[in-house]
């Protein structure tokens, strides 16, 4: 059987929060998993995530998976 699965990598909660545990706490957890399972998935990352993180945006590349853009912003 074939799955696909994105993930929507940006700030935690928009727009109520501005933090990033989901991005250095929980993205790890999930990429060490996906490693575990030989899972890839395609990874949409806003730009300002990815400026902000870059070496998350690096880990998410080097464990096999695809980046895709998500728009720079979530703000009007």
């Amino acid at each position: 059987m074939n799955v696909c699965w994105t993930v929507d990598v940006e700030h935690d909660c928009p727009p109520f929060l501005t933090t990033t545990l989901g991005m250095t706490e929980g993205m790890p957890r999930r990429l060490e998993l996906c490693a575990q399972e030989q899972v890839r998935g395609t990874f949409f990352s806003t730009g300002d995530r990815a400026r902000r993180v870059p070496e998350t945006v690096t880990e998410i590349r080097d464990g096999g998976h695809e980046v895709a853009c998500h728009g720079d912003t979530h703000t009007p």
